[in-house]
C-alpha cells in the first residue's frame, strides 16, 4: 500500500462517519497530495489562508444524504413544518450537494421547479448550517492530516486492509473520535 493510503483511509473514514460524502476528496499535506496540489487551491476557497499557512489542507464533494441533513438540523433550527417543507422539497427532486465551483468548494441548493418562497427559505437555513459544518469538518481534518504528517505516520507500511483500519482506529482513539471498525 502507498504512502498516501493512510490518509486517504482516515479522510474517508472520518467522513463516513460525520455522515457527509465520502467517495470524492481530495487533500494536500506538505509534499503529499491526494489529487490537488497547493498552488491549484483557490484564493476565494474560505480555507485558503490556512492552507498555505499550514500546508494543509481537505475538500470533498457529493450529494448531501437528506437523513443526515434532517439529524443535523434536528437541534432547534428546524420546527415540524420545516422538516415537512424540506422533505416535501427534498421528494419533488431538491436537494444540498458539495461542489467545486470556480475552484471553490461549496454548498449548492438544487431546488424543484415549483418551490414556494418558504421551501427556498428552508433550504437557505440548511444551506447556510451545512456551509458552517462542511468548512468546519474541512478544517479540523486539514489539522489531522498534518498531525498524521509530521508523526511520520503515514510512511507505515501494511500488509492488508485489517492492518490499515486499525492503524486507522489507533489514531481516531488518539485524536478522541469514534473508532471506525464501531460502524
Amino acid at each position: 500500500m502507498s504512502n498516501t493510503a493512510l490518509i486517504n483511509t482516515y479522510i474517508k473514514t472520518r467522513l463516513e462517519l460525520a455522515g457527509f460524502p465520502h467517495s470524492e476528496f481530495e487533500w494536500a499535506v506538505e509534499e503529499l497530495s491526494g489529487g490537488i496540489e497547493f498552488d491549484l487551491i483557490s484564493m476565494d476557497d474560505p480555507l485558503y489562508p490556512m492552507a498555505v499557512a499550514e500546508r494543509s489542507y481537505v475538500s470533498f464533494y457529493g450529494p448531501i444524504n437528506i437523513n443526515n441533513l434532517i439529524r443535523w438540523l434536528d437541534n432547534g433550527l428546524l420546527n415540524s413544518d420545516g422538516k415537512d417543507s424540506l422533505l416535501e422539497s427534498w421528494a419533488k427532486g431538491a436537494n444540498l450537494i458539495l461542489v467545486c465551483e470556480n475552484g471553490v468548494p461549496q454548498v449548492k441548493t438544487r431546488m424543484h421547479e415549483t418551490a414556494l418562497d418558504r421551501d427556498k427559505m428552508v433550504f437557505d437555513i440548511g444551506a447556510n448550517f451545512l456551509t458552517e459544518k462542511y468548512n468546519t469538518l474541512r478544517k479540523r481534518l486539514a489539522e489531522e492530516i498534518k498531525q498524521i504528517y509530521e508523526s511520520g505516520l503515514y510512511t507505515r507500511k501494511f500488509d492488508d486492509d485489517e492492518q490499515l483500519r486499525y492503524a486507522i482506529d489507533d489514531i481516531m482513539i488518539a485524536f478522541g473520535k469514534q473508532m471506525s471498525s464501531a460502524t
